[in-house]
């Protein structure tokens, strides 16, 4: 089970370290846009949530149908 979680670890790294190459502006993307997600929750938490509990719900939806 050891080797095959540290194979998984070191896979996983691999594919990081490839993405990063590939991709050099998609993590400055990311992060940009988990600081504007942060200063929008920061100045408006209520409709965050609302948000939050809508898109849940419609997820819901999806998932389990109308019955």
């Amino acid at each position: 089970m050891r080797d095959v979680a540290r194979q998984a670890s070191d896979l996983a790294d691999k594919a990081i370290n490839r993405s990063r190459d590939a991709f050099p502006e998609a993590e400055r993307a990311y992060r940009q846009g988990g600081d504007a997600v942060a200063q929008y929750a920061k100045e408006s938490p209520l409709v965050l949530a609302a948000m939050a509990g809508a898109i849940g719900y419609l997820l819901a939806m999806v998932v389990h149908g109308r019955r």
